[in-house]
């Protein structure tokens, strides 16, 4: 009699059990959040899983998306997103935030350094990591659907992002061309056209004149006045720092000095001073005509005589 009583309590616990257990099925799934929801690596460095870690140029990172559905409730068209940028990661199913989860993983990059999403790398894995699918890209910016999560399961999406940093630029530094102008009785000017950049500084200069003579200055010209005649090699050495080491160039020019031959000048010739004319009146020239005309005459007449024979 006592064991057919405990018997028949028995069974009328049962269909208490039998309607507890769809009541759980149907409720609401829910995603757990915690500090390996969002984890980040470095693939290149054969890294391990962190919240935080830092890479480099042209390094490739993974992130994993843990999606743990901790009820009996299945969760469906979970949308994931990532802004690997802030390091944010935001999981929502269609039954609302509050059924979702968020996560942060952060990678410190170099000062001139970005990082990108790798194209057709988003992939949904089992808890074991085998491969459900091949997700669509979109992960880092609208989010990508992964699909449905049944209770008390958990999912994985991984996906890759590389560094990428601008070429970096080398210092240029050169001594261009050394300018020397003439200026008359063996005197010169010297300029010199350089170049620096891209953090390359011009700290200073020498002019070396080829004569044992030499001037230090910081500016980029100067002047020079040799002794004597001569043909000289002049220097102009350009001093730089190059990311504090100390560097130089150099251009040269050849100088040939000489001292322009003055002339001797012709001397001027002293004008002649033409003999004066005697100033005669009107009665010496009527003298002189007289007497020209009786030289004149006599003249005549002894021609004449002589051509008659007397």
């Amino acid at each position: 009699m006592i064991r057919f009583s405990k018997l028949v309590a028995a069974l009328a616990v049962l269909p208490v059990l039998a309607v507890a257990s769809p009541v759980l099925a149907d409720s609401p799934g829910q995603l757990t959040g915690g500090s390996n929801t969002f984890m980040v690596k470095n693939l290149t460095q054969s890294g391990a899983y962190a919240n935080s870690i830092s890479a480099t140029c042209n390094e490739e990172v993974q992130y994993s998306v843990r999606l743990h559905n901790a009820a009996y409730g299945g969760l469906t068209n979970i949308v994931v997103k990532a802004n690997i940028m802030s390091g944010n990661m935001t999981a929502v199913p269609a039954e609302g935030a509050s059924q979702g989860t968020t996560g942060t993983a952060t990678v410190s990059l170099p000062s001139n350094g970005s990082i990108a999403y790798v194209s057709g790398s988003s992939i949904l894995h089992d808890v074991n990591g085998n491969v459900i699918k091949t997700l669509p890209d979109g992960i880092t910016t609208a989010g990508v659907n992964v699909g449905n999560l049944p209770g008390s399961t958990t999912e994985f999406v991984n996906f890759k992002a590389k560094v990428a940093c601008p070429p970096v630029e080398q210092p240029v530094y050169s001594c261009d061309a050394l300018h020397v102008t003439s200026k008359g009785n063996r005197a010169y000017s010297y300029t010199v056209d350089a170049t620096a950049k891209n953090g390359a500084t011009i700290t200073g200069y020498t002019f070396d004149f080829g004569d044992s003579n030499s001037v230090n200055t910081t500016v980029n010209n100067t002047t020079h006045t040799y002794a004597k005649d001569g043909t000289f090699t002049s220097t102009a050495t350009v001093k730089f720092n190059v990311g504090g080491t100390q560097k130089t160039a150099v251009c040269s020019q050849t100088v040939t000095v000489s001292t322009p031959t003055t002339p001797t000048p012709t001397p001027t010739p002293t004008p002649t001073t033409p003999a004066a004319i005697p100033n005669t009146g009107a009665g010496d020239v009527l003298g002189i005509f007289a007497g020209a005309s009786a030289a004149g005459t006599a003249a005549h007449a002894i021609v004449s005589r002589r051509k008659r024979g007397l």
